[in-house]
């Protein structure tokens, strides 16, 4: 296969010039450019999508490679079966399929499909000859077989579920097992809801099959041909369907989050290892005979991603380098300790396992305690102090500095907003397990602090987001501990206050100069905010952080903002809206405090969670928080952990660069977001390190400016126990 993708490259046969060719290009030069490409996931490169094989298709299926390199696939509505190949291109084998779904190779290299028409188990000879294995199962016609997989003997494993129309079904939705020679299979699953995809391990010894309407997969022993024993969960998602590759590792197609766009991988003991986009909803897969390639079939297509090599993952981190020179700062560093931002890490604060039922963010996966310790460790090393009241103290007295008001620490009776980055539950108040979200031992954290330490009293803390709902294991989590404080969220509902915008609270875009933006009450009536962000790329931005977070910060729905952050289509040097959401007097103005929660980490908006590969982290999670005054700085230190460990634009650092030099920006945008004709000046400092392993900016080089990464390894807990709160 992999010298059929290089010939391709220089011959070109005639068939490349045919309409349901015409995507071929991209996917035969892949074994060429993924090499050039940075690799972080265990099986694939980090955001990598499937390249498209071919299309034009009705709804394809049951992706089956043969010894010889040939992609058979079915086309169910159009009653086809096709194979591809780079050599002889698109093929039709069978011009009236019945209907064929699944699809499987026997020793003897005979084709069996599952004939969902035809309502039948059937073998193709390489002849073309058609004989039919099966129809009922205890003189009942079947529904309509719809996956199958043989073991060493050639005996078929199968499900029988129906889609459609009901109104001739005759058996239960069960899964069956045919024994060679067999005219009749035995029944062996018989409570699943609609059983779908089905595989086996090479040694025969583990049966998975996926329940689409459970949306659960499940793993059983195989005891002795046709005998299963001990069914348990494997992982808690929808999957049409599934195969594994030689390590033992699972490839669904879907997601955790209903049917989404993703083959999810999951690892042998059921955690979640990487995922795989694909432009279609995915229906089924197959791995080529080495195991380099893996085919999928989805909507109208067929398609196919290379998996990354060893080397390519470990090369990953060295190879990440961002548009300009490490160590090159621009713009005026922020804080008591300009351009500073602390890194606070704790490996022992999360402990999720992938794939785990058990929800992350509860207190035996993620250590309220140590994340506590981490916090506090984080706002000493910020400010410099000794104690987290001074710390406290040092910060509150920056802000009203920088504010315009006396250098003291907080005063009674002042407000303050929290943004947190709730986007995960836009729709519902519950994020879905294995995404990201914040932290509730963080937020809990917090208030601990603000409370018992700063001295604020709780009815003077507003924790919002104006975009979505505040999710439930949040409200949840800190409303027992801190009953007075306000929930600000889109709708108020359900005990939350809901983020009503202030007439006098506006902020304009130089990229949308006709459409002004209103920001929510408790924003404009604060005195201070702090701005808690969560560490993960953005498939339109790059990267969200604390600029990003900000998107939750009015009262609107920001999509016509995303064409101007779009970090995979916008070139360097143009006017970024981000820049104005951290420059204007009632957010960026306010903010005291920038602190991301690494705690987890995440690829996507949604977040999908795996374990880092980069040093110090090494396969486990980041278990890390960080903290600055400057809002530039810590976003470059964001991007430059997201960057190596994943892959995103290079132009993702574009608003950076505008908000350093926002006075002169790159772009020649003039940033006034209160529109009173004042413009912006720096907002503060940005640069790359140096590399992923040392992480040094300007100033721990011992140079004047720059960023100051700060690193705390934090092993102990915190002494006084946080004040009890419900779960």
């Amino acid at each position: 296969m992999e010298y059929w993708l290089h010939w391709f490259v220089v011959c070109r046969p005639k068939w490349y010039y045919t309409h349901a060719m015409r995507a071929l290009p991209i996917l035969l030069i892949l074994p060429l450019c993924l090499g050039a490409l940075p690799a972080r996931g265990r099986e694939f490169h980090a955001g990598q999508q499937a390249v498209l094989v071919t299309d034009c298709f009705a709804f394809t299926e049951g992706p089956v490679v043969d010894p010889r390199g040939y992609v058979y696939f079915s086309d169910i509505p159009n009653q086809r079966i096709h194979r591809w190949s780079p050599r002889a291109g698109l093929e039709t084998v069978v011009a009236n399929s019945h209907g064929a779904n699944g699809l499987a190779f026997d020793t003897q290299g005979n084709l069996i499909v599952c004939e969902g028409d035809g309502r039948a188990l059937a073998r193709i000879a390489p002849d073309g000859t058609r004989t039919v294995l099966a129809t009922t199962y205890r003189g009942r016609q079947f529904n309509s077989p719809n996956d199958l997989w043989l073991d060493q003997t050639n005996g078929i494993y199968f499900t029988d579920p129906r889609y459609g129309a009901v109104g001739d079904v005759y058996l239960g939705f069960h899964v069956y097992y045919l024994a060679p020679g067999a005219r009749e299979p035995v029944c062996l699953i018989t409570n699943m809801v609609m059983p779908n995809g089905i595989v086996g391990t090479p040694d025969g010894t583990r049966l998975y099959v996926a329940d689409w309407g459970a949306q659960t997969t499940y793993v059983y022993d195989i005891v002795a041909p046709g005998v299963l024993a001990n069914p348990r969960m494997f992982a808690p998602q929808r999957c049409d369907g599934l195969d594994l590759d030689e390590a033992g590792n699972v490839y669904l197609t879907g997601g955790m989050r209903d049917f989404s766009s993703y083959v999810t991988v999951y690892d042998a003991r059921g955690r979640q290892i990487d995922r795989l986009v694909i432009p279609e909803k995915p229906t089924n897969l197959g791995f080529s005979r080495d195991g380099k390639m893996l085919f999928i079939t989805a909507g109208r297509s067929l398609y196919a991603a290379r998996r990354a090599t060893r080397q390519e993952q470990r090369e990953r981190i060295a190879r990440f380098k961002p548009f300009e020179q490490p160590n090159q700062p621009i713009g005026t560093g922020r804080g008591v300790y300009p351009g500073r931002v602390a890194w606070s890490h704790d490996p022992r604060a999360a402990s999720w396992q992938c794939g785990d039922t058990n929800l992350w963010w509860r207190d035996d996966r993620t250590d309220p305690r140590r994340v506590a310790a981490m916090l506090a460790t984080g706002l000493r090393t910020l400010t410099g102090q000794a104690s987290d009241a001074k710390a406290w103290q040092m910060l509150f007295a920056y802000s009203n500095t920088a504010q315009g008001r006396p250098r003291r620490g907080y005063t009674r009776g002042q407000k303050i907003a929290i943004k947190l980055n709730c986007v995960q539950s836009l729709k519902a108040y519950a994020t879905p397990d294995g995404y990201l979200s914040i932290a509730p031992q963080l937020v809990h954290a917090l208030l601990q602090q603000l409370v018992y330490t700063a001295g604020v009293a709780q009815a003077d803390i507003t924790v919002f987001d104006a975009l979505a709902l505040m999710d439930d294991h949040v409200f949840g989590y800190c409303t027992g501990a801190f009953p007075k404080v306000h929930f600000a969220d889109y709708t108020g509902q359900s005990g939350r206050e809901q983020a009503a915008p202030a007439s006098n609270a506006v902020l304009r875009f130089t990229c949308a100069p006709g459409h002004p933006v209103y920001l929510p009450r408790c924003v404009a009536a604060a005195d201070y905010l702090i701005n808690l962000a969560v560490l993960k790329t953005h498939e339109t931005a790059g990267f969200t952080a604390c600029a990003k977070n900000h998107f939750g910060s009015f009262c609107e729905v920001p999509a016509f903002l995303h064409d101007s952050i779009n970090a995979f289509v916008q070139p360097r040097g143009v006017a970024n809206p981000l820049v104005e959401l951290i420059g204007h007097k009632d957010l960026g103005g306010k903010t005291m405090l920038y602190l991301i929660d690494g705690l987890y980490g995440g690829e996507g908006w949604e977040g999908w969670m795996q374990p880092w590969r980069m040093p110090p982290f090494l396969d486990q999670w980041p278990a890390s928080l960080l903290l600055s005054q400057d809002p530039v700085a810590i976003d470059s230190v964001a991007f430059d952990f997201l960057g190596t460990e994943f892959a995103i634009p290079v132009n993702a650092d574009n608003y950076l660069h505008e908000a350093a030099l926002a006075q002169r920006p790159p772009s020649g945008a003039v940033y006034d977001p209160e529109g009173d004709g004042t413009r912006l000046r720096s907002l503060g400092v940005h640069e790359h390190w140096n590399n992923a392993r040392s992480k040094s900016y300007g100033r721990n080089l011992g140079r004047d400016g720059g960023i100051e990464l700060v690193y705390v390894a934090r092993d102990a807990v915190a002494t006084n126990p946080p004040p009890p709160h419900a779960q």
